[in-house]
């Protein structure tokens, strides 16, 4: 976790996390998220993850995104999610 009294503004505390993100590469875990399209989550993205199987929430970046047309004609949108991981 990142405290710093310095970061008062939510854009600079996001870049601030992407960049420690960015810095751990070889500490990451890789997930692909599958989802209703509701609008674009693009690259860069900070995201949180709710996952409901492990009973756990995380945060992790967006590294691609795609849309794919599901079963039923509706729109799903598959991210890949790099995790920290200690």
């Amino acid at each position: 976790e990142i405290l710093d009294a310095l970061l008062t503004a939510p854009a600079v505390r996001a870049e601030r996390a992407r960049n420690e993100l960015a810095e751990n590469g070889c500490h990451r875990k890789i997930y692909t998220v599958t989802l209703p399209y509701t609008r674009a989550i693009r690259p860069g993205s900070l995201v949180e993850v709710v996952d409901a199987e492990f009973g756990e929430r995380w945060r992790g970046l967006i590294t691609a995104e795609s849309l794919d047309e599901g079963a039923a004609g509706d729109v799903l949108q598959k991210i890949i999610v790099e995790r920290p991981w200690p």
